[in-house]
C-alpha cells in the first residue's frame, strides 16, 4: 500500500490575520462539533453528558495546522483526493490568499492544484492509474507564476515538468518549504520539527521548525 494524504497550504505573509480567518472558517464549518454540542444540551443528567462527550472524543476528527515561513498548512483526516479541490475552493472564497493543495492516493495518483477566490488557477494530475479514478491527466501548473504570492519561486521547479510522483513531492516540500503529509498517529514524536503552540477541541496548531520542509 502506498501513501494516502490530502493537504492544503495557504500562501501568506500575514500569518496572524490569515490564521484568525482560517480558525473562524473551520469553526463555522464544523458541522459535526456543532451538532454534538446541540445534542449534549439534551442531557439533563451530568453523568450522561460526560459519557456522551467521552464517546465523541474517541471518534472526533481532528485538524492539524502547521505554520511555516511562507505557508499555513492544514491537515484534515476527513479530506480525500475526491474532495480536496472543492474544500480548497470553498476556503479560498473566505480568505484573500492563494491555496496550494496536494493529494496522493496509494502512490497511483498525485493531484496538485492552486486556487484563489473560488477558482482553480493551475493544476497537475499525474499517475498511471488516474483513469481508474476517473481523473484526467493535466498539467498547467506553470500558471503558479502568474500569482504574485509565488513571485519568490524559481521559474524552473522540478514538480512543474516531472511526471514522477516521488520527485514531484520531494520538489514541492524542498522548494516551497512545506510538509505534505502530517503524521496524525504519532504527531507527538515530531516535536523536533513541530512545536505545539495552541489547541482546542477542533484543531491543534504547530509552529514548524525551519528545517521541517
Amino acid at each position: 500500500m502506498g501513501k494516502k494524504y490530502a493537504s492544503y497550504h495557504i500562501r501568506t505573509d500575514e500569518k496572524s490575520i490569515t490564521l484568525s480567518n482560517l480558525k473562524e472558517y473551520l469553526k463555522t464549518n464544523d458541522k459535526t462539533t456543532n451538532n454534538i454540542m446541540r445534542a449534549i444540551q439534551v442531557f439533563s443528567n451530568p453523568e450522561a453528558k460526560k459519557m456522551f462527550e467521552r464517546f465523541h472524543n474517541l471518534y472526533k476528527n481532528e485538524i492539524y495546522i502547521v505554520l511555516t515561513e511562507k505557508f499555513i498548512s492544514i491537515y484534515d483526516e476527513s479530506v480525500f483526493f475526491q474532495s480536496i479541490n472543492e474544500m480548497a475552493k470553498k476556503l479560498s472564497k473566505k480568505i484573500d490568499n492563494s491555496i496550494l493543495y496536494v493529494s496522493n492516493f496509494d502512490d497511483d495518483l498525485l493531484l496538485i492544484g492552486i486556487v484563489k477566490s473560488g477558482k482553480t488557477y493551475a493544476k497537475k494530475h499525474i499517475g498511471e492509474n488516474a483513469v481508474v479514478y476517473d481523473i484526467k491527466l493535466v498539467n498547467n501548473i506553470k500558471k503558479i507564476h502568474d500569482l504574485k504570492e509565488f513571485d519568490y519561486l524559481e521559474k524552473n521547479l522540478k514538480f512543474e515538468k516531472s511526471n514522477d510522483i516521488d520527485e514531484c513531492e520531494n520538489s514541492i516540500e524542498k522548494e516551497l518549504g512545506i510538509t505534505l503529509k502530517f503524521k496524525f498517529d504519532d504527531s507527538e514524536e515530531q516535536n523536533q520539527y513541530f512545536n505545539l503552540i495552541e489547541e482546542d477541541s477542533l484543531f491543534k496548531i504547530y509552529q514548524g521548525a525551519s528545517n521541517s520542509g
